[in-house]
């Protein structure tokens, strides 16, 4: 009860912020202990990107949005998270993973090769 009752908290000051960003595709979404893989996967499917999710990316997911741009959706998603995720844009590909491992990885990574 404590855990949803922050959750509810934290979602009070930090949607109407993101509702504020009209960045990208806007979604209406419901998920009650949803894996957290799957719902990278949609976001990412939503905002036109191919999808990368790595390994160590885990987790649920109990969020309830509305007409909300999906890339704020995403950050908001992945910082609830007990472990730390972030995402990176490469090209037209969303890699999601550990911050160690998105460090490594070059913007560049999809670009045309010499």
């Amino acid at each position: 009860m404590k855990r949803f009752l922050l959750l509810l908290l934290v979602l009070t000051a930090v949607l109407p912020a993101l509702a504020e960003s009209n960045r990208g595709p806007r979604v209406t979404l419901n998920y009650h202990r949803a894996d957290l893989p799957s719902v990278v996967k949609q976001l990412g499917k939503r905002m036109g990107c191919n999808v990368y999710v790595g390994p160590e990316v885990a987790g649920q997911v109990t969020l309830s949005v509305k007409d909300t741009p999906a890339e704020g959706v995403l950050k908001l998603v992945l910082d609830l998270q007990p472990k730390r995720f972030d995402y990176k844009l490469v090209g037209n590909t969303l890699v999601v993973a550990s911050p160690e491992r998105l460090g490594s990885i070059p913007a560049d990574l999809l670009g045309p090769r010499r």
